[in-house]
Parts: structure tokens; sequence; C-alpha cells
């Protein structure tokens, strides 16, 4: 990917540490992540310096970079330019197996979840009428990277595995809610991650 970068952190010529970062939202944000340091390192101040290589390289790469974009599990106040954009709750479970088919419907009160597709999820989810309506601020996150609600972004927002789901609905009507799902490998487990939306009280 060329909007992909990858700075890494070298101590006597070992390897220490990384971080990641790529431009999305025409090119006008940068989303930073992956931010690792070696164990025995941390606390040093090192990942600051990581940060600001990383942010001087952008600046000199991307010119057109407006803004910077990350999330956190908990929020602070990092500078008195750093805006909470978006609040999630997370809920977390431990599950031995996950039955997963993406085209069996799902049973919800009043109403039925189906999947989409990536063409369904760009014309219609992404949709003026419908994002500024479900998308607080017209932002997105997907498995813990923020993207403007915009159909440009599609190809970074989505995976091939990913599932999507939405209500049951037909053609004239707008769905009340919209839901991403992803397998997320990790070092010791693979995630199931889901970020639902939804501006519908009954559907919390």
């Amino acid at each position: 990917m060329n909007n992909l970068a990858m700075l890494l952190a070298f101590v006597d010529e070992k390897l220490v540490g990384l971080q990641a970062c790529f431009i999305v939202d025409e090119g006008q944000t940068f989303v930073r992540q992956a931010m690792r340091f070696a164990p025995d390192l941390q606390g040093r101040g090192l990942s600051r310096k990581l940060s600001q290589a990383m942010d001087a390289y952008v600046r000199k790469n991307f010119p057109s970079v407006r803004r910077l974009r990350f999330t956190n599990y908990v929020y602070r106040e990092y500078s008195s330019a750093t805006k909470m954009v978006l609040e999630l709750d997370k809920l977390g479970y431990r599950v031995e197996h996950l039955p997963l088919d993406p085209h069996m419907p799902c049973s919800m009160k009043n109403s039925e979840l189906v999947s989409c597709t990536k063409k369904y999820f760009s014309e219609v989810i992404l949709s003026r009428a419908f994002s500024h309506k479900l998308f607080p601020l017209n932002v997105v996150i997907v498995d813990w990277c923020p993207f403007e609600a915009l159909c440009s972004n599609i190809d970074y927002i989505l995976q091939d595995d990913d599932l999507l789901l939405t209500e049951r609905c037909n053609e004239y009507e707008m769905p009340r809610s919209f839901s991403f799902g992803r397998l997320s490998p990790k070092a010791k487990v693979t995630e199931w991650i889901v970020s639902v939306y939804t501006d519908d009280p009954r559907l919390f």
C-alpha cells in the first residue's frame, strides 16, 4: 500500500520498537497505530520520540495531510490541540468456538439482521442521507482505526473477510443500524471485533 509507512526504532543496532501510520480521507488525515516497544525500554520516553519522528516523516512526504487521528483505550488530554471525536463502549467475551456464517440471518426483536455487500455499504451506508445520521461527526471506527465516512475510503476501511450487517428492509427504507465484524489476529489469540452503529435507542 503506497499510503502506509512504518518506522523502526533501533538501540545499538538492535530493533526495539516500531510504529505504523497510513494516509486516508483523500490525503487529509494520517492515522497512527501499532506503537510497540521492547518491555525493558518502556517508560523511557522513546514512544514520544518515535511519534515525533513519524509526524516529521508525514509532514515531509504527505504535504496534503491536515490532521492526525488515533484511538486509545483510555481518553486523556495529550495537548491543547487534541480533541476527542468519538467515544465508544467496549465489551469483551472469551469464546472457545465462533460459528460464523455470513449468510445466516440474525434474529432481533421486530427486525432481522442480514449481511450486505461492499456495494451496498458504499452506495447506501456511506450516502450523505445515511452516514451523517448514523456516524457521529462522520467518523467510522473499524478495528480501532478511525476513518472519515467517505466512499473513497472504502478499500481502506474494508477487508475481504469482513462481515457487514444491517436490517432487512425494502429499497425505500433506510436501515436503523450498521455493524462491522472482523477477525483480528493478535499475538496470543484471534479477536472477533465488532463495531455497531445506530441512532435508535430501542436497539441499544
